[in-house]
């Protein structure tokens, strides 16, 4: 299966779920962790995305807790290994370890945005910020580094300074709906409200939970355009009414064979 799917061209998002897989069940982690990062980068909510991304930073972390006492000046493990905290929201040790990776290779972009994303999750907004320009510094490209740094301007009420960085990542595929929601506010709150529906419309047909609408709503009837405002109210609820129950049951099936597959083979 892994060679077919390699073979193409172009992979549906199920044929990438599949394929992040077959590279896991063949021991291929870090083509696990591209392939499911670009499974969330089509679908951000995509729950096997969030499983192989998942499995497959765990079996890399092992790999690097067993490298770390071998070869401790490898920047890269220590990243890794920050990038394993993370995804468990162990924030401390995550900071501990990208600051590691960042002292044995200070020009490395994205060791400063793994610092800064940690940063920015525990709202360390003045850390944070100092991360996430460093990163721009040296990467000037970095939607997620604009996305986050814009997102630390909004809840310190920075408007102007958030705008200034969300406006470049609107039509980003991985965080332009996120970073129209922000700029959203960030311009309703400095009088802009017909700006800020502007921003939204374009997206609106991509609203899964309601939220873009639920915002719309609010900005219609800040202009006092109740039918409108009425309308966007609707299709929100519709929306929440649809949003889909998430069956987890195959999800935790496949953990607990693996947790069985491990007690195996640890005796």
């Amino acid at each position: 299966m892994r060679v077919s799917l390699r073979s193409k061209k172009a992979l549906s998002l199920e044929e990438r779920i599949k394929l992040a897989e077959a590279e896991f069940r063949l021991g291929g982690y870090q083509a696990t962790r591209r392939q499911a990062k670009q499974v969330l980068e089509s679908n951000p909510r995509n729950e096997w995305g969030f499983y192989w991304l998942s499995k497959s930073y765990d079996e890399l972390a092992q790999f690097c807790f067993s490298k770390a006492s071998l070869n401790p000046e490898s920047a890269r493990v220590h990243q890794i290994l920050g990038d394993y905290y993370a995804r468990r929201h162990n924030l401390p040790h995550a900071k501990a370890e990208y600051v590691a990776a960042i002292q044995l290779a200070p020009d490395l972009p994205d060791l400063h945005l793994g610092l800064g994303t940690v940063c920015w999750a525990d709202a360390e907004w003045t850390e944070a910020e100092k991360e996430l320009e460093r990163t721009l510094e040296l990467a000037p490209a970095s939607a997620v580094a604009h996305y986050e740094l814009g997102n630390a301007y909004v809840q310190e009420r920075r408007w102007q300074s958030a705008i200034d960085h969300l406006r470049r990542i609107v039509d980003d595929p991985a965080v332009g709906v996120k970073a129209r929601l922000d700029l959203a506010t960030a311009e309703a709150e400095m009088g802009q409200v017909r700006r800020a529906i502007e921003e939204l419309l374009p997206v609106a047909e991509k609203d899964q939970d309601g939220e873009i609408h639920y915002r719309l709503a609010t900005l219609y009837h800040k202009l006092g355009e109740k039918d409108r405002a009425q309308e966007a109210l609707a299709t929100f609820k519709r929306l929440q009414n649809a949003s889909p129950k998430v069956d987890r049951r195959e999800l935790e099936a496949l953990d607990r064979a693996a947790q069985s597959s491990a007690k195996d083979h640890d005796r």
